[in-house]
């Protein structure tokens, strides 16, 4: 019983160790973020905000399964909105490729697909 009591304690211990270096970690990207925004400028903060973004599911991870499709599922959704908006509002004088404008319809189609068969998927495990 006493090497289950230890195990435990070891546990939370590791656990909260983990979640000091994550709170750490995001405070120092959250910071370059910002340095980088006021030193180059606001493009380049929006890049390093998208990869945090990016970042956020292999986080979350360790501490809930769920929170971290959530946040993978923002993740790709917000870059398929970034895709959309850089293949269908070009810059002026840029011109427009019809097949970078397909391969973006093609990804947005293929996460809405793949959101609503796991949607799906998940009602089903549900029910039985």
């Amino acid at each position: 019983m006493e090497g289950m009591h230890n195990r435990k304690l070891f546990d939370l211990l590791v656990s909260w160790l983990l979640a000091y270096f994550v709170i750490i970690g995001a405070l120092v990207l959250v910071c370059v973020a910002v340095t980088i925004g006021m030193m180059i400028g606001a493009r380049w903060t929006v890049t390093v905000a998208a990869a945090l973004l990016a970042a956020a599911p292999a986080v979350a991870l360790p501490f809930s399964a769920r929170a971290a499709k959530w946040l993978l599922l923002l993740a790709y959704s917000g870059l398929a909105a970034a895709f959309v908006w850089l293949a269908f509002w070009p810059q002026p004088g840029a011109a427009s490729v019809p097949l970078v404008k397909g391969v973006v319809v093609a990804f947005a189609a293929l996460l809405v697909v793949r959101v609503c068969l796991a949607w799906r998927n998940d009602r089903k495990a549900r029910q039985h």
